[in-house]
Protein backbone atom coordinates (compact mmCIF):
# COMPACT_ATOMS: atom_id res chain seq x y z
CA UNK A 1 0.00 0.00 0.00
CA UNK A 2 1.47 3.39 -0.73
CA UNK A 3 2.28 6.42 1.54
CA UNK A 4 -0.99 8.24 0.08
CA UNK A 5 -3.34 5.54 0.45
CA UNK A 6 -2.24 4.72 4.09
CA UNK A 7 -2.64 8.45 5.16
CA UNK A 8 -6.12 8.75 3.44
CA UNK A 9 -7.12 5.40 5.59
CA UNK A 10 -5.36 7.28 8.54
CA UNK A 11 -7.44 10.50 8.51
CA UNK A 12 -11.20 8.29 7.36
CA UNK A 13 -10.62 6.74 10.75
CA UNK A 14 -9.86 9.37 12.53
CA UNK A 15 -12.68 11.51 11.38
CA UNK A 16 -14.87 8.59 11.51
CA UNK A 17 -13.33 8.23 15.25
CA UNK A 18 -13.48 11.65 16.14
CA UNK A 19 -17.50 12.64 14.49
CA UNK A 20 -19.53 11.87 18.29
CA UNK A 21 -22.01 14.23 19.26
CA UNK A 22 -22.12 15.46 22.56
CA UNK A 23 -25.09 12.99 23.19
CA UNK A 24 -23.43 10.15 21.74
CA UNK A 25 -20.64 10.80 23.71
CA UNK A 26 -22.98 11.14 27.03
CA UNK A 27 -24.32 7.87 26.18
CA UNK A 28 -21.14 6.69 25.94
CA UNK A 29 -19.79 7.59 29.20
CA UNK A 30 -23.13 6.09 31.02
CA UNK A 31 -22.94 2.82 29.31
CA UNK A 32 -19.03 3.19 30.49
CA UNK A 33 -20.02 4.24 33.87
CA UNK A 34 -23.04 1.99 34.31
CA UNK A 35 -20.57 -1.25 33.59
CA UNK A 36 -18.03 -0.29 36.14
CA UNK A 37 -17.30 -0.50 39.80
CA UNK A 38 -17.34 2.71 41.78
CA UNK A 39 -13.68 2.29 41.88
CA UNK A 40 -13.37 2.61 38.15
CA UNK A 41 -15.54 5.27 37.57
CA UNK A 42 -12.77 8.06 37.02
CA UNK A 43 -10.77 6.09 34.26
CA UNK A 44 -13.89 4.97 32.30
CA UNK A 45 -14.98 8.33 32.61
CA UNK A 46 -11.44 9.81 31.47
CA UNK A 47 -11.29 7.32 28.56
CA UNK A 48 -14.74 7.94 27.18
CA UNK A 49 -14.80 11.55 27.27
CA UNK A 50 -11.79 12.46 25.39
CA UNK A 51 -11.41 14.56 22.14
CA UNK A 52 -9.83 12.17 20.26
CA UNK A 53 -13.29 10.38 20.32
CA UNK A 54 -15.68 13.46 19.41
CA UNK A 55 -17.18 16.05 20.91
CA UNK A 56 -16.04 15.97 24.75
CA UNK A 57 -18.63 16.19 27.28
CA UNK A 58 -18.25 19.25 29.96
CA UNK A 59 -19.63 17.35 32.90
CA UNK A 60 -19.11 16.86 36.60
CA UNK A 61 -19.05 13.04 38.33
CA UNK A 62 -19.74 12.18 41.43
CA UNK A 63 -18.01 9.00 42.42
CA UNK A 64 -19.32 7.07 45.24
CA UNK A 65 -17.09 6.33 48.08
CA UNK A 66 -17.99 2.32 48.53
CA UNK A 67 -16.41 -1.16 47.70
CA UNK A 68 -19.25 -2.33 46.60
CA UNK A 69 -21.37 -1.25 43.47
CA UNK A 70 -25.24 -0.74 45.06
CA UNK A 71 -27.57 -0.26 42.45
CA UNK A 72 -31.05 -1.18 44.48
CA UNK A 73 -31.49 -3.44 42.19
CA UNK A 74 -32.11 -0.42 39.83
CA UNK A 75 -31.53 0.24 36.19
CA UNK A 76 -27.30 0.88 36.09
CA UNK A 77 -27.84 3.16 33.29
CA UNK A 78 -29.74 5.66 35.42
CA UNK A 79 -28.00 5.05 38.37
CA UNK A 80 -24.87 6.39 36.64
CA UNK A 81 -26.61 9.22 34.64
CA UNK A 82 -28.15 10.57 38.10
CA UNK A 83 -24.24 10.56 39.37
CA UNK A 84 -23.52 13.12 36.19
CA UNK A 85 -24.33 16.36 35.97
CA UNK A 86 -23.66 18.53 33.09
CA UNK A 87 -21.17 21.21 32.95
CA UNK A 88 -17.46 21.26 34.72
CA UNK A 89 -18.19 22.12 38.36
CA UNK A 90 -15.28 22.30 40.82
CA UNK A 91 -15.55 22.28 43.86
CA UNK A 92 -14.70 26.13 44.28
CA UNK A 93 -17.91 26.59 42.03
CA UNK A 94 -20.23 24.26 44.32
CA UNK A 95 -18.91 26.01 47.29
CA UNK A 96 -20.37 29.07 45.94
CA UNK A 97 -23.95 27.20 45.25
CA UNK A 98 -26.35 28.56 47.07
CA UNK A 99 -27.68 26.00 50.23
CA UNK A 100 -31.12 24.51 48.58
CA UNK A 101 -29.78 25.12 44.71
CA UNK A 102 -30.45 22.05 42.69
CA UNK A 103 -28.13 21.38 39.76
CA UNK A 104 -29.98 19.16 37.04
CA UNK A 105 -28.30 15.25 36.31
CA UNK A 106 -27.99 13.64 32.76
CA UNK A 107 -31.48 11.48 34.22
CA UNK A 108 -33.96 13.07 32.27
CA UNK A 109 -36.03 15.42 34.70
CA UNK A 110 -33.73 14.80 37.82
CA UNK A 111 -32.07 17.77 40.38
CA UNK A 112 -29.29 17.20 43.09
CA UNK A 113 -30.15 19.08 46.07
CA UNK A 114 -27.40 21.34 47.63
CA UNK A 115 -26.52 21.49 51.20
CA UNK A 116 -23.81 23.66 52.05
CA UNK A 117 -23.19 23.81 56.00
CA UNK A 118 -20.41 24.68 58.67
CA UNK A 119 -20.16 20.55 58.65
CA UNK A 120 -19.44 19.94 55.19
CA UNK A 121 -21.10 20.54 51.62
CA UNK A 122 -23.43 17.59 50.62
CA UNK A 123 -24.76 16.73 47.57
CA UNK A 124 -28.56 14.66 48.35
CA UNK A 125 -27.62 14.50 51.84
CA UNK A 126 -24.53 12.73 51.22
CA UNK A 127 -21.15 14.26 52.35
CA UNK A 128 -18.04 15.29 49.28
CA UNK A 129 -15.38 13.97 51.04
CA UNK A 130 -12.97 14.23 48.14
CA UNK A 131 -13.63 17.70 46.17
CA UNK A 132 -11.54 17.93 42.85
CA UNK A 133 -10.12 14.14 42.40
CA UNK A 134 -9.51 15.32 38.91
CA UNK A 135 -10.21 18.67 37.11
CA UNK A 136 -9.59 19.78 33.79
CA UNK A 137 -10.78 22.37 31.53
CA UNK A 138 -14.22 20.70 30.70
CA UNK A 139 -14.48 17.74 33.53
CA UNK A 140 -14.05 17.54 37.26
CA UNK A 141 -14.75 14.42 39.69
CA UNK A 142 -15.61 14.44 43.10
CA UNK A 143 -16.02 11.92 45.22
CA UNK A 144 -19.32 11.45 47.82
CA UNK A 145 -19.39 9.48 51.37
CA UNK A 146 -21.49 6.34 50.93
CA UNK A 147 -24.90 5.41 50.47
CA UNK A 148 -24.63 6.61 46.98
CA UNK A 149 -26.92 9.17 45.74
CA UNK A 150 -30.26 7.35 45.36
CA UNK A 151 -32.38 8.41 42.43
CA UNK A 152 -35.69 6.28 43.43
CA UNK A 153 -36.03 9.26 46.13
Amino acid sequence: MGRSNFILIAVFLIVGVASHTIDETAQEVIEALAHSTFDDWSPSFISTNKPLLGQVLPSTLLIPMSTTTLYNGGDKRKFAAYHLVPGKIDFTDLLSKKDGSRLPTFLAGSFILISNSSSGLYIEGVQVIEPDVYVDSVIAIHRVASPPLDFAR
